[in-house]
């Protein structure tokens, strides 16, 4: 091969999968997708994270009407379900500060028994958390059609 023609090739390579990533970006804006969106709602924690505060399930909510093409009633419905839930997680969230100071402290005091027990409950309040977001999750996954039920699945892989 021609030294000119193993310069070029590279170059059409990239500006081909420019024009490629570019086509894919137009279309998730057409769709009203952002990559955040896909990205907070993809993965292998999209079982069991839910918003932190109250005041996020309303754009939390909206992206997944986004991603899924919810309909209104499912919309409120999900709204009250992640609101619940994020309520719960806050009570929770509460405990864990606490929880960990207790941890801090035995290991200062180097006091293995209370360390054993701080674990215990941080390891507690930790699953109750997790167990929360799921319960959530699950619910919201039952208020589903079929075909969203797919494409979250898909998307959640």
């Amino acid at each position: 091969m021609e030294r000119r023609t193993l310069l070029v090739l590279p170059g059409i390579a990239a500006l081909a999968a420019g024009h490629q990533a570019l086509g894919e970006t137009q279309a998730q804006a057409k769709s009203g997708i952002s990559n955040k969106a896909l990205a907070s709602h993809g993965g292998s924690k999209s079982a069991y994270k839910i918003p932190a505060k109250a005041t996020k399930v309303t754009k939390y909510v909206n992206g997944l009407a986004a991603l899924l093409s919810l309909t209104p009633e499912q919309q409120q419905e999900a709204a009250a379900i992640f609101t619940t839930a994020s309520a719960s997680r806050q009570s929770v969230q509460s405990g864990l500060k606490p929880a960990r100071k207790s941890l801090k402290d035995a290991v200062k005091n180097n006091d293995t028994a209370a360390i054993s027990q701080a674990a215990a409950s941080l390891s507690a309040l930790t699953g109750e958390k997790i167990a929360s977001g799921a319960l959530a999750h699950a619910k919201f996954f039952q208020l589903l059609t079929p075909s969203q039920q797919s494409a979250l699945s898909q998307l959640r892989g």
